[in-house]
């Protein structure tokens, strides 16, 4: 079982092959994937942008300067 290295023209690694052996134990391995609640990640940067509506109402001046 071995890993092999693809290399571009210059000699840089850009893949890598690798067994299916070992990518199914890799694979197997791994906790099977949780899905994003959005209410446990709503506004949490809450606390960082104080005025989010001021924020927002700049950037629409710099978008009407043209």
């Amino acid at each position: 079982m071995e890993i092999q290295y693809v290399y571009d023209a210059n000699g840089r690694r850009t893949g890598v092959i690798v067994p299916i052996d070992l990518w199914e134990r890799t694979v197997g391995s791994l906790e099977p994937r949780r899905r994003c609640r959005f209410d446990e990640v709503y506004g949490i940067y809450r606390d960082l942008i104080p005025d989010p509506d001021a924020i927002a109402s700049g950037l629409r001046d710099e978008w009407e300067r043209g």
